[in-house]
This record gives C-alpha cells, sequence and structure tokens, in this order.
C-alpha cells in the first residue's frame, strides 16, 4: 500500500515538474548573457532546390544554441543575412553571426540560413530583384518548416518562434511573416512539393526587420495581405541609408498600423545603411529582445 502511495506521488511530481518546465518566464530572455558559452553547429542541410539558373543546390543553416541550458521549451530566432540577394553574400555574414551568438547568450536557440542567390548582374533594377526575393521567401518559409520537424532535437518550442534579418534578409523577413496568398509562381524545390499551398504561419510570434524597409517593387507580396491578424514587427533603420531609404520603413510602420498590427519604428540618428557597431549593437539588441519579449507574452496572455 505504501509503494502504491509513493508511486501516485511520483506520478504528480513528474506531471508537475513538466508543466513548470514548460512555462517559462519570457522575461529571463530579457537579460544579456544568461549563458556565457554559445554552442554551434555549422552547415547542417534543410533542404534541397533549384535556383534560377535551373541548377540544383543545398541550402543549409549554422545552429547556435546557449551552452549549458537544460530547458526543452526553447524560443527560436530564423536569422536572415542582408547582400541585395546577390551571389557573394553569405549566412556567416558578421553581424548576423554577432547577434545569433548575442541572443543565444539570452536562451534562445538562432538558426542562420542559406537562401538562393542571383548574380547582380542579372537583377539590373529593383524589379529584376524582385524574384530574388521571392526565392528567398521560399527558402526561409521552408526553413521554419524544417524548424519545426527538428524542434525536438535542438529543444525548440515550435509554438515560440522569431524571424529577424538585415537588409536583403529584413525585406525577406517581412515578406515571409505577412505573404498570405497561395505561392503559384515558382519552380520551389525538385519536388516542386510547395506550389500552390499557403505558407505555414503557425508559432510565429514576431519579426524584426533591421534596414530592410520594402521598396514599391517588393511590396506586391505584403502590403495586401497586412490584417489585425498579421504578425507583429519592430523595424529598425539608420536614419541617412541611402542604399534602403529610411522611408520604406516608415512606410511599413505606418501601414501595418492602418491595419491594426503591433509595430515599433526605431529610427538610428545620423547613421546610414547597416549601422552596426560597438555603439549600436547593444541598443539594436535591446530593441529586438525587448519587442519580442513584449509580443511572447502577450501571445501567452492570449492562451490564458
Amino acid at each position: 500500500m505504501k509503494l502504491k502511495f509513493h508511486f501516485i506521488v511520483l506520478i504528480f511530481f513528474l506531471l508537475y515538474t513538466k508543466n513548470i518546465s514548460a512555462q517559462i518566464d519570457p522575461t529571463l530572455f530579457l537579460k544579456e548573457d544568461r549563458f556565457a558559452e554559445v554552442s554551434e553547429i555549422k552547415s547542417v542541410k534543410f533542404t534541397t532546390v533549384i535556383n534560377y539558373k535551373g541548377v540544383t543546390q543545398d541550402l543549409s543553416c549554422d545552429i547556435y544554441q546557449p551552452a549549458g541550458d537544460v530547458s526543452k521549451n526553447r524560443p527560436c530566432i530564423l536569422w536572415i543575412h542582408g547582400g541585395g540577394f546577390r551571389s557573394d553574400s553569405k549566412r556567416t555574414q558578421s553581424y548576423i553571426v554577432n547577434y545569433s551568438k548575442d541572443f543565444a547568450k539570452r536562451g534562445f536557440v538562432c538558426i542562420s540560413i542559406d537562401y538562393r542567390l542571383r548574380d547582380g548582374v542579372d537583377m539590373p533594377s529593383k524589379a529584376e530583384e524582385f524574384p530574388a526575393l521571392q526565392d528567398a521567401a521560399r527558402d526561409a518559409n521552408t526553413a521554419l518548416d524544417w524548424i519545426r520537424a527538428n524542434a525536438k532535437s535542438y529543444n525548440i518550442d515550435p509554438t515560440c518562434l522569431f524571424i529577424a534579418g538585415g537588409s536583403a534578409g529584413g525585406r525577406t523577413a517581412i515578406t515571409v511573416t505577412e505573404f498570405n496568398g497561395k505561392d503559384v509562381s515558382a519552380i520551389y524545390s525538385p519536388e516542386n512539393q510547395y506550389k500552390n499551398k499557403t505558407w505555414n504561419k503557425k508559432g510565429i510570434i514576431a519579426a524584426g526587420i533591421l534596414w530592410g524597409g520594402l521598396e514599391s517593387e517588393f511590396r506586391s507580396w505584403t502590403y495586401p495581405y497586412l490584417t489585425a491578424k498579421s504578425i507583429p514587427a519592430v523595424m529598425i533603420h539608420g536614419e541617412l541609408d541611402k542604399s534602403i531609404p529610411v522611408q520604406n520603413s516608415k512606410d511599413l510602420a505606418q501601414a501595418m498600423s492602418a491595419a491594426g498590427i503591433s509595430n515599433e519604428l526605431h529610427i538610428i540618428p545620423e547613421l546610414g545603411h547597416t549601422p552596426t557597431g560597438p555603439k549600436t549593437d547593444p541598443t539594436i539588441e535591446k530593441w529586438l529582445a525587448d519587442f519580442f519579449v513584449k509580443e511572447w507574452k502577450n501571445t501567452l496572455s492570449k492562451k490564458k
């Protein structure tokens, strides 16, 4: 009888601790350097695609995790590098790596991805860049599907996903989060398995758009789909940006506000494109962390 009683107590204890471990306090992730070290897993393949030249290629990602973290339900940030969609850009872009490591130290799992790129000579205008943006958004969407499918392997909570990117990566991030139509326009993979399917937004809480506001040529996959149910976004932009005018982010913030979407716009005075560095990075990371945690808390409150 005593053994049976102890067994019942043990079961209740295990259930209780399981529930407690699942209830992570989002405000913990506002603290910098919660974890001293970051573990890195390099070059993990997440899909195979066909590029604009008809060549099959593998796309990979790098995974940054807080070393020593025992949580089974960690939030995840998908990071998308910039570079104008051009073939000389990489997922190892310096600020993408730095932010991935810094957010991993806060407790996030950070995943920096490849996406299909094009030769600059084949994109002489913004209009020619738009198909590259579409491919990048498709690839980022596939990466999100891969994260959901492999969440347990990396102790990721698939209901707590964020997406962030800079420049071309920022344009891609906002396109991924707000496009809500059926993708009918191009060959996506060797099996063409995503054509005519609506993209999966499940689990995405918020987006971070760094110096990546959309020009008019890029807005057809975003602006028509903005509704009050769209994914919140924080936009950060240099005031003197000559590559992607700050007005693009102002326009996006205004459009999101008009649609009733939670958003923030932070303009960094007197700085241009990619305003990263020792003086600005801590502020940029704080803006991102504050917004992500705020929207995470809002999401949790709606589930109660």
